[in-house]
C-alpha cells in the first residue's frame, strides 16, 4: 500500500508539472525497482502476479508467474521518468505541453497494448479476435484430442466443416472409412477465459 501511494504521489508530481527533475528521477527509480523486483520473482519462479496491467482473480492470479508484460511496464516508467530528468537538467522548459503530452499518449498506448492478452481475444467468449475460425482450427490441430481421433478415426478427408454455436466452434472432418461407411468426427472447441486454453470434446456421427 505504501509503495502505491507512492506512485500516486510520483504521477501527480510528474503530471502537474510541479518538479520535473526531482518527479522525473522519482518515476525512473521506481520503474528501475518493480523491473528488479519482478525479474526477480520471475527468475525464481515466485508463483503470483503483480496485478499491474491486468484484472485477474486471486487464483488465477497465484498460479501463474510473473509475465514479460508486467516487467516491461516497470521499463516504460523508467525509460519515460529518465527522459523527463534528463530534459530537465539540460534544457530547462524544452518539454513543453505538446511534447509532454505526446509522451503521455505515447506512454498510455504502449501501457494498453501491453495489459491485452496476446493475441487479442473477445471478451465474452475468449475467441481470437483476428481470423477467429482459422486460428481456433490450428489449435485444435495441435490439440492431443484432435491427434487421438485422427488415429483412432481417421484418417481424415481433405474438407473440413465448420458452424459456430455460441462461444463454441465446430469442426467436423470425414472419415475415410475402408468398410465404405460415411461417418464424420465432430470437435467442439470452446476457448476458457482467461488463459486462452482450448477445452475440446469430440465425437463420432454416422452420416446418411
Amino acid at each position: 500500500m505504501a509503495i502505491g501511494g507512492l506512485e500516486c504521489a510520483v504521477g501527480l508530481v510528474v503530471c502537474a508539472r510541479l518538479a520535473p527533475l526531482p518527479g522525473g528521477v522519482a518515476m525512473a527509480v521506481l520503474g528501475a525497482g518493480f523491473c528488479a523486483m519482478l525479474g526477480y520473482a520471475r527468475v525464481k519462479r515466485v508463483p503470483g502476479r503483480c496485478g499491474c496491467i491486468q484484472w485477474r482473480s486471486a487464483p488465477a492470479a497465484s498460479a501463474t508467474a510473473v509475465s514479460w508484460p508486467e516487467i516491461a511496464r516497470g521499463a516504460v516508467l523508467s525509460v519515460a521518468g529518465a527522459a523527463e530528468a534528463a530534459a530537465a537538467a539540460y534544457q530547462p522548459g524544452a518539454v513543453n505541453r505538446g511534447w509532454f503530452g505526446a509522451g503521455v499518449i505515447a506512454a498510455a498506448s504502449v501501457l494498453v497494448l501491453l495489459s491485452v492478452s496476446w493475441p487479442p481475444r473477445t471478451p465474452v467468449c475468449g475467441r481470437p479476435l483476428w481470423l477467429p475460425a482459422r486460428a481456433t482450427l490450428r489449435t485444435l490441430t495441435r490439440h492431443a484430442v484432435f491427434a487421438a481421433m485422427a488415429e483412432s478415426a481417421g484418417p481424415f478427408g481433405p474438407v473440413a466443416g465448420h458452424s459456430r454455436d455460441g462461444c463454441a466452434d465446430e469442426f467436423w472432418f470425414p472419415v475415410v472409412a475402408e468398410d465404405g461407411e460415411d461417418r464424420s468426427v465432430i470437435f467442439q472447441v470452446q476457448h476458457q477465459r482467461p488463459t486462452g486454453n482450448a477445452a475440446v470434446r469430440a465425437s463420432l456421427r454416422e452420416i446418411g
